[in-house]
């Protein structure tokens, strides 16, 4: 593991973290966001963290926040969607997620049956839009 040699190095957030290696549930899955984007899930996220809820995996935060989540994702779609290697269930996504008590947009939403069986004791919101609104 690597010592920090910089005072950048203690204050810093990892972006690099191996989840599929390291990876655990750490604190429960509370709330399930499952609309699509550009109809409330970001403010939903704000409110949910005014609440005390840490954590939200958000959106892009697979890009921003831990890019190396773009590897789960993908194997999770894959077998999902082009049947290659074992589907994701409550295992596999409280790797990916055990440090969130919630998750909303993409990528959580193309998993919302999975998400729903694996954390049966979350609750689900869906946030929506008027069609019309939404498409411009």
């Amino acid at each position: 593991m690597a010592q920090p040699t910089h005072f950048a190095d203690y204050v810093t957030v990892v972006t690099n973290i191996d989840r599929k290696k390291y990876g655990k549930r750490i604190v429960p899955m509370r709330v399930l966001i499952l609309g699509m984007a550009r109809t409330g899930t970001e403010s939903l996220k704000k409110a949910l963290q005014l609440m005390g809820i840490y954590e939200v995996y958000h959106g892009y935060s697979n890009l921003f926040d831990n890019p190396r989540d773009n590897e789960m994702w993908l194997e999770a779609l894959e077998a999902k969607y082009d049947g290659k290697g074992k589907p994701y269930g409550r295992a596999e996504f409280d790797k990916l997620l055990g440090h969130c008590q919630a998750v909303s947009d993409i990528p959580a939403l193309c998993f919302a049956e999975e998400l729903i069986a694996a954390y049966p004791e979350a609750k689900v919101i869906l946030t929506v839009r008027d069609v019309d609104s939404w498409y411009q």
